[in-house]
């Protein structure tokens, strides 16, 4: 039986460069640093960066959703750092009101808000 999502890896291919992005602008916090691999908590799930990837969309990777409580104020800060918005808050016909990010790697992030 499968518990909880323990970790979600994302590979990069600058690991300084990703590291500032989920620390500094998606405000995750540092679990631990090694040279290839940073991690980060997320309420109980490991999100960590591992050194190799390569920059571009890759159409089959998988895709995250980060819940989030007020989304317009994301869409500011986001604005705001200079962060790619891939799409712009729009209510989904599954509930969710969400924005659309791409990291510096063009890894797709999604922040949802429910009950909006």
């Amino acid at each position: 039986m499968i518990v909880n999502v323990n970790c979600i890896v994302f590979h990069v291919s600058d690991l300084a460069k990703a590291g500032d992005f989920y620390r500094n602008v998606l405000g995750l916090g540092l679990k631990e640093e090694k040279p290839d691999y940073v991690a980060f908590r997320c309420h109980g799930v490991e999100v960590g960066l591992e050194l190799g990837g390569k920059a571009g969309v890759e159409e089959s990777a998988p895709e995250v959703y980060f819940l989030v409580d007020d989304i317009e104020d994301w869409q500011k800060r986001l604005e705001s750092a200079g962060v790619k918005i891939l799409k712009g808050i729009r209510k989904e016909d599954w509930g969710g009101v969400v924005i659309t990010i791409a990291d510096p790697d063009d890894n797709v992030i999604h922040l949802v808000q429910f009950g909006k």
